[in-house]
């Protein structure tokens, strides 16, 4: 009896059995289903990405286009996907019983889709929810290629086993060569726009002063008696100017080529986890041994700042230089002023300083020593140059600022001075006979100047008054009845009344302001008044002085005749202009702070009225973004200044599906940008804050605080 009772509970023990393993048979099927779907859906979203961000060296749409063209299919095509998956979901349930643990195998890791790319980065859509996207953006993962929902699907598996241990280790070891290699790639794409900035200045200008001798000797060949001399500048002012640029253009060539060759060959290998191999030191060797090429030519770095101020007086000097140095910011390849192209060996020592900082500091917390000890000598050597630069490139950099304010404005003619220091450009609107006019200020360390109404036929402003900074009082109109951020500017001779466009834009100048009058109170005596130069011209103050009984400084039909040099259309572009469009001011902080954020690479830029997306290659410099169709390119096709914008993640209203993705906006002016990796974003986000802060960054200090007496 007692067997057969055992019998009976073994069999009803087995009959319960049965519906538990259909169960878990039935879980396994349905998750073994959304994974084949969840794979499907990636592959397709995969290709798709691979397709953006394919170089393509012929039409600039070759792959947008496809996609703007397809883009109101999409929703079909999805929707049939679905009905097709649900079909053949049933017939499919025993296949994929029979495969599931090759099913589980296939499932890409997190390293198959990273070399699969072909050497760049999928970016694939996030198919979460819209807070979940804009949190991975805003928090900047180093898991750059998986969205949550892949992060999901690797790091577990069915059995929670040693599998799914292995994909985290995969996902880290992923994240970590990522890290470094955007970060090399970085230099890779920077290095690229050093070498082309400095062929425009050592190639592109020097034919053009070449050119203008050899007119020069061919018109004065005709004349039996000259009183000038044929060429324009001679072999030892031409070395001054270009002996340093050409020098290292030699030397950043060799290395830009040496770069790219080993980029490219991780690329096709599918490589990248070398430079996570502490073995693997072939960059850091070649990094290492540039700095040092440079380091040896850190004197040539330091006397590079002064060729800035030997241009300026060979222009000062001589009318034919003059208009050789207009004309030539007027071509195409000169896209940013050029006096910047002069500082740009200054700045790029800044740039590999903070590009070693960055990768030593990867290398340090993955605890690759070896690489790191490459590193650590050309970073030192770096921080090195920097140091023994920073002064050098300080008064370069106001020197040119100077310079270019000289040829951007009209009435001034001893705006250049060493003693000179610029402080302050913007839009304030002054009271006048017609109530409050937009007007451009520009303030020094020793004198404040104001245009009259708007630019002129060549794009300039004409300066109307200079007030000296010594005995200035500065006092804020305050009241019912009085306009909203509104002060007064006491001189000697003149008060002017003027408004800003903000509360901060009023706290911004009042800052300048006490800054620099309380400098100048305090380092000049009684005897120094005597001493200021006013950077007017003198015929345009003794023309003002006689137009004065006549007509108001808003009448702006009075100017003066431009001389043959002036004649000339100004770029539209340049801070003055930018800052008088969007009513906003820049100081020389800001201009300082823009010699170290720069950046370069590819960016898709996407479209308005479609969801297609334009690969750009994209330069950030000079407040501005700059768009090229490829790195090859010699000018840009079009430029954005930034400065008024405000950059952010999409919001959810966007409908933007991506990720690395980053809106600037601009009133009703909108641009979405999308970058390949989630070290890139960080990178391109952290630069165009830099600018996009200027007109709303909040200040650590005041200077009205700092000086006011203990």
């Amino acid at each position: 009896m007692k067997k057969k009772s055992n019998k009976h509970e073994e069999n009803k023990t087995n009959d319960q059995a049965v519906p538990e393993s259909k169960e878990q048979n039935g879980e396994e099927e349905d998750k073994t289903e959304a994974a084949a779907a969840q794979e499907e859906e990636e592959a397709t979203t995969k290709k798709q990405n691979e397709e953006d961000w394919q170089v393509e060296s012929g039409d600039l749409h070759s792959n947008t286009q496809k996609q703007q063209d397809a883009g109101g299919d999409q929703q079909q095509q999805r929707q049939r996907q679905q009905q097709q998956q649900q079909r053949s979901a049933k017939s499919a349930a025993d296949v994929i019983m029979t495969s599931s643990h090759v099913r589980s195998s296939s499932i890409p890791s997190p390293a198959t889709l990273h070399s699969s790319s072909g050497g760049h980065s999928d970016v694939t859509d996030d198919h979460v929810a819209s807070e979940a996207n804009m949190t991975s953006l805003s928090n900047g993962s180093g898991m750059d290629l998986m969205s949550t929902a892949d992060l999901k699907s690797t790091t577990t598996s069915p059995s929670g086993g040693q599998h799914g241990d292995s994909q985290v280790s995969s996902l880290r070891r992923h994240s970590s060569s990522s890290v470094a290699y955007y970060v090399i790639k970085e230099l890779l794409t920077t290095e690229r726009t050093f070498c082309r900035d400095l062929d425009v200045l050592c190639s592109a200008f020097k034919m053009a002063v070449n050119e203008h001798n050899e007119k020069n000797r061919n018109q004065q060949n005709n004349i039996v008696v000259t009183s000038s001399p044929t060429r324009i500048i001679d072999d030892v002012i031409s070395d001054e100017i270009f002996g340093t640029g050409d020098l290292l253009l030699e030397h950043h060539r060799r290395f830009l080529a040496k770069l790219e060759a080993t980029i490219q060959q991780i690329d096709a290998n599918r490589t990248r986890d070398l430079l996570i191999d502490d073995q693997y030191t072939e960059i850091e060797e070649l990094i290492q041994d540039h700095i040092t090429v440079v380091e040896g030519c850190r004197s040539n770095l330091e006397k590079s700042g002064k060729s800035i101020e030997v241009l300026e007086e060979i222009c000062l000097k001589d009318a034919r230089m003059e208009n050789c140095y207009r004309e030539f910011e007027l071509h195409k390849v000169c896209y940013i002023p050029l006096g910047s192209f002069l500082l740009k060996p200054l700045q790029r020592i800044i740039h590999y300083k903070a590009i070693l900082e960055r990768l030593t500091r990867h290398y340090q917390e993955g605890g690759m020593t070896r690489k790191q000890y490459h590193l650590v000598g050309a970073l030192h050597e770096s921080t090195t140059i920097c140091n023994s630069i920073q002064s050098p490139l300080t008064s370069a950099l106001n020197y040119q600022k100077v310079a270019q304010l000289r040829r951007d404005l009209i009435g001034i003619d001893n705006l250049l001075s060493s003693n000179r220091v610029f402080v302050r450009e913007g839009s304030l609107y002054k009271l006048s006979r017609k109530g409050f006019q937009q007007r451009l200020f520009f303030l020094f360390n020793d004198c404040l100047l104001y245009t009259s109404k708007g630019v002129t036929s060549t794009n300039q402003f004409k300066v109307h008054t200079s007030l000296p900074l010594n005995g200035m009082i500065i006092e804020i109109n305050e009241g019912e009845k009085v306009v909203p951020n509104c002060f007064s500017i006491i001189s000697s001779d003149k008060v002017v009344i003027v408004a800003a466009s903000s509360q901060h834009e009023m706290n911004k100048w009042l800052e300048d302001f006490s800054f620099a009058i309380s400098n100048i109170t305090r380092d000049n005596d009684a005897a120094d008044v005597t001493n200021y130069v006013s950077p007017l011209d003198k015929n345009f103050n003794l023309r003002d002085s006689q137009l004065s009984v006549h007509s108001s400084e808003d009448n702006n039909s009075m100017e003066r005749k431009p001389t043959a040099a002036t004649n000339q259309q100004q770029r539209s572009n340049t801070t003055m202009h930018v800052c008088w469009h969007r009513n906003t001011s820049v100081s020389s902080t800001d201009h300082m702070a823009a010699l170290y954020n720069q950046l370069s690479g590819y960016l898709l830029r996407k479209f308005k009225n479609s969801n297609g997306w334009q690969k750009l290659w994209v330069v950030f410099t000079n407040f501005c973004l700059f768009f090229y169709k490829s790195h090859h390119d010699q000018f840009p096709l079009a430029s954005l200044p930034l400065l008024g914008y405000s950059v952010s993640a999409p919001a959810e209203n966007d409908d933007i599906k991506k990720d690395f993705v980053f809106k600037l906006q601009f009133k009703t002016h909108v641009y979405f940008f999308r970058a390949e990796s989630s070290y890139t974003f960080d990178r391109w986000m952290e630069v165009v804050s830099s600018t996009t802060s200027t007109s709303q960054r909040t200040r650590l200090f005041s200077r009205l605080d700092s000086n006011q007496p203990q």
